[in-house]
């Protein structure tokens, strides 16, 4: 068995308890009492499930069956690897040195599950921190209208305070996505950042006396690729966030439970 699995606790007929995996699925416990009879005749019937261990992974079985060795006795749990009715001496024997040198090294599953969640939650605040910092200052809706804008004699309000959220852009995306900058030159070619430092200049023209119109061309597209990139970077924080999440769900299915 590969990948992930659910583990049922199972206390049979002559209180043994049996560690039974199977695939991710739900399923009906008279499904499992039919399943478990099938595989293992020699041990008699289930008497109660006593719990679902759920996306364990496959690997990890024979750990929670050492764990529960260790709780209830070598005698009176059976899973995983060890699925004789009637273990040897020397079974015993190997069995409680790997209780020794493999159960007892493992870590504090809570306080190793507390410091994830700290790590976790430090993690995310970081992330989302971040995620504020790399917000533009101009939104793409913004940027649709002021590309769209007729030609405003004189300026209107609205068109200035565009053209301000232009220039904070580009101190915010130099600033913060410092790595984009040698894409951002090779946009504007051999022009000079003043074009973006001060975009006024490059944009009056076009929108105001209706001229340079391919130096206004360039200049929103730089503006667009700012927008864009910070976004992008944004989505890839925010599925770190999620991936986060993730691994602390699969690590806390593998907390051995009491």
């Amino acid at each position: 068995m590969t990948g992930y699995c659910n583990l049922y606790v199972l206390t049979l007929l002559n209180k043994t308890i049996f560690m039974y995996p199977r695939l991710c699925s739900d399923c009906a416990p008279d499904t499992v009492k039919r399943e478990f009879a099938a595989f293992y005749p020699q041990y008699p019937g289930i008497h109660d499930i006593t719990m679902i261990i759920h996306r364990i992974k496959a690997r990890d079985i024979d750990s929670m069956v050492l764990h529960y060795m260790h709780k209830h006795g070598i005698d009176r749990v059976r899973g995983g690897s060890y699925t004789n009715v009637v273990f040897s001496d020397e079974l015993k024997s190997f069995i409680a040195e790997r209780i020794k040198y493999t159960y007892y090294d493992l870590p504090d599953m809570h306080n190793m599950l507390t410091n994830y969640d700290t790590k976790h939650i430090e993690s995310v605040v970081a992330i989302k921190s971040r995620i504020a910092e790399l917000t533009p200052c101009l939104t793409k809706n913004e940027f649709y209208m002021l590309s769209q804008m007729a030609p405003v004699r004189p300026a209107s309000q609205l068109y200035n305070n565009l053209v301000y959220k232009c220039s904070n852009l580009y101190y915010q995306f130099r600033e913060q996505c410092p790595d984009g900058m040698n894409d951002l030159q090779k946009l504007l070619g051999f022009e000079s950042h003043i074009w973006l430092y001060s975009p006024h200049v490059a944009l009056d023209s076009y929108f105001i006396d209706g001229t340079d119109k391919a130096l206004a061309d360039k200049v929103l597209r730089c503006i667009d690729f700012m927008m864009t990139y910070m976004l992008n970077r944004i989505d890839e924080l925010e599925f770190d966030i999620t991936t986060f999440q993730s691994k602390k769900t699969d690590s806390a299915a593998l907390v051995m439970p009491e």
